[in-house]
This record gives structure tokens, C-alpha cells and sequence, in this order.
């Protein structure tokens, strides 16, 4: 996968694959960034390495999924816990299959 494409991917076709989550989008885009900028592998010990920044990151991006301010995040999106190494995984796996199945992400 072309980490630095899906790094600038526009926010609202990585939210096609998370269609009721901004906490998922938020944390699959930071982490997304950190990879293309060499800051992180997807590793076990290197996201758990830089759990904090990737919190951090995510949490600012989530204001850009709500630029507006109307909507306010369900009580459900919980930044307060990270995602585990396997469920950030996951979450980057559904990106990189949605866009081999014809995103046009440039």
C-alpha cells in the first residue's frame, strides 16, 4: 500500500469505511500521517511506542471531521482509551482493502 497517498487521502473516503465512527477515522489518518512522515511502523511496539503523539493526533483530527461544531460526538467515541496495536491493524487493513477496490485516493 502507498502509505503517503493514503496519508492524504481526503477525510471523507477514509469515512466511507467508517461510516459511524470518527474515532476510528481520526486514529486510521493520524496513523496513516505518522507512517509516511517515518514517525511510525504499524508494529505492536512501535503504535504502543507512540501511543501518546497518535492520541494526540487523532484527537486534533476529529475536529476537522466536525468542522462546523454542530454535531457533537456520541458519547459512544471515547478518546480517552486508545485502540489496541491489532485494532488500529484492523482499521488500516479496511482502508487499504477499500482502496484496492477502486478508490481513486490522489
Amino acid at each position: 500500500m502507498d502509505y503517503a497517498r493514503a496519508a492524504a487521502a481526503p477525510t471523507s473516503q477514509i469515512a466511507a469505511v467508517f461510516k459511524t465512527s470518527p474515532t476510528g477515522e481520526a486514529y486510521t489518518q493520524a496513523a496513516f500521517e505518522m507512517r509516511s512522515e517515518g514517525l511510525m511502523s504499524f508494529t505492536d511496539v512501535s503504535i504502543k511506542a507512540n501511543v501518546h503523539m497518535l492520541m494526540g493526533r487523532a484527537m486534533g483530527l476529529v475536529d476537522n471531521l466536525n468542522p462546523s461544531g454542530k454535531a457533537k460526538l456520541p458519547k459512544t467515541e471515547d478518546f480517552s482509551q486508545p485502540p489496541a496495536p491489532r485494532t488500529l491493524r484492523r482499521w488500516l487493513a479496511a482502508v487499504n482493502e477499500f482502496d484496492r477496490k477502486g478508490s481513486s485516493w490522489i
